[in-house]
């Protein structure tokens, strides 16, 4: 399958989560329980993205608010990620400041008491709010 036809690059967000959800975890950056931020690789067109999920615990309701992100990024910016992982735990604004500028990346919302939010977007890098 070439680059221009992939399903991680479909224009249907549905498609693109399941597409990339689906890519070979090259590499976590971040592990922790309400923090997972990873490296995935498309098998079919070899596009690299930083899979980010952020959860936050609602402590009233049980009704977790979680946001996933998926985001292309290039041979640079793996190289940066990877370099900085090694020597600091990588955070937030270390994420915003690696991977700068407009991006195009897919958005999965699941807010407290509200319906999903699954959409393509381009902006500033998005990092889910987590604990």
């Amino acid at each position: 399958m070439n680059a221009e036809v992939c399903g991680c690059s479909d224009a249907d967000p549905g498609i693109a989560k399941r597409s990339i959800r689906r890519a070979k975890v090259v590499l976590s950056l971040v592990e922790e329980s309400h923090f997972i931020v990873s490296i995935r690789c498309c098998g079919s067109c070899g596009r690299q993205y930083v899979v980010m999920f952020g959860e936050r615990v609602d402590w009233v309701d049980s009704d977790d608010p979680q946001t996933w992100v998926g985001v292309e990024v290039n041979e640079e910016e793996v190289g940066r990620l990877v370099a900085a992982r090694e020597t600091a735990e990588l955070n937030d604004d270390m994420l915003r400041a690696m991977i700068a500028g407009e991006r195009r990346m897919v958005y999965h919302d699941m807010p407290k008491g509200c319906g999903e939010v699954l959409i393509r977007c381009a902006g500033a890098l998005i990092v889910p709010s987590h604990d």
